[in-house]
């Protein structure tokens, strides 16, 4: 498993319109404004961040899929995928530790921005944090459904 680099944020850009993402016209891409978030290309079994460790960056996947595993026993285990639209590390809102260990699973896309710039970002108006609080509860209404369907708790 490779780590991601975190200091090197420029290299890997990948061809994501920002004028069409939702957080981008959020953010007023087109309108004067710019997105906090850095568009990065990722290969398959990059590391993106470990539970425990203090919170540096927030991500919302474009294309591919991120695992998120809740368990330090079980390196290769995932509880849950994210998927295009979902975001990893929304804990950075509240927390200063991520929760889980998130790594790309496929060739993924990610827009990454700081834990600090994305708290700004997310708090400069009403329609960003709704976006956001969002994605969060899509993200917990299909962890239900999945337990419900499979009989796992989430």
């Amino acid at each position: 498993m490779r780590s991601l680099p975190h200091d090197d944020l420029g290299a890997g850009l990948g061809q994501v319109d920002c004028a069409s993402c939702a957080v981008g016209k959020a953010a007023g891409v087109g309108r004067g404004q710019f997105c906090p978030f850095i568009t990065r290309e990722c290969a398959r079994d990059e590391l993106l961040c470990t539970a425990g460790e203090p919170i540096h960056h927030v991500w919302l996947v474009k294309r591919g899929v991120v695992g998120v595993a809740l368990s330090h026993d079980d390196p290769d285990g995932l509880d849950t995928l994210r998927l295009p639209g979902t975001y990893v590390g929304l804990e950075a809102l509240v927390d200063d530790c991520y929760l889980a260990t998130a790594r790309t699973v496929a060739r993924t896309t990610l827009c990454s921005a700081t834990r600090d710039g994305f708290r700004r970002w997310a708090r400069e108006s009403d329609e960003r944090l709704a976006l956001v609080v969002r994605a969060a509860l899509r993200d917990s209404i299909l962890a239900l459904r999945h337990a419900d369907l499979t009989g796992d708790s989430p």
